[in-house]
């Protein structure tokens, strides 16, 4: 159960990052031709390029663990045995899980104090300082919570990281 809501918070996350990555492209296309055509711009397509990258990048980070995508060394992991195998995969999840729980808790910190300070971003277009890294905290908080549900299965020895995704 606890596995499928996962997986279905993965992929939400990860059809979000897709659909972050059309707005990117339509939003330079509409740059280029207004650039090119009008001799006009934006003024916030490197801005708001920057906001979508992060965002991509850490809402798709849950289903790209999943679906084996995220690059791996397996060099040592692949000639230990089962037991050490299933202890070197607990490990890597542990360290991952708190790097992961480290720069969402600093990331929620910034967030916090930019709400209750009022902070707006400097830009052309202003925008309140903690409107940009949401989707960067939702995705680490995705990702924590999947590590953690792959730590449980990983000990269990239902299942290998990176081998197998979980449904």
């Amino acid at each position: 159960m606890a596995s499928t809501v996962i997986g279905v918070l993965a992929r939400i996350t990860s059809t979000i990052a897709s659909i972050v990555l059309v707005y990117v492209a339509l939003h330079t296309l509409v740059e280029i031709t207004l650039r090119t055509l009008f001799d006009t711009s934006t003024n916030v397509v490197v801005e708001f390029a920057g906001y979508g990258l992060a965002a991509m990048s850490y809402l798709a980070l849950a289903d790209a663990m999943r679906t084996g995508s995220l690059v791996r060394v397996n060099f040592l992991v692949e000639r230990a045995s089962p037991r050490l195998r299933r202890l070197l995969d607990a490990f890597c999840i542990v360290v991952t899980l708190a790097v992961t729980l480290f720069i969402a808790y600093y990331v929620w910190l910034d967030m916090r104090r930019s709400f209750v300070r009022g902070f707006q971003t400097e830009s052309i277009l202003p925008l309140p300082a903690w409107l940009p890294p949401i989707a960067l905290f939702i995705g680490l908080i995705v990702f924590a919570v999947d590590l953690l549900l792959h730590l449980v299965l990983v000990l269990q020895g239902k299942v290998r990281l990176a081998a197998s995704h979980v449904e």
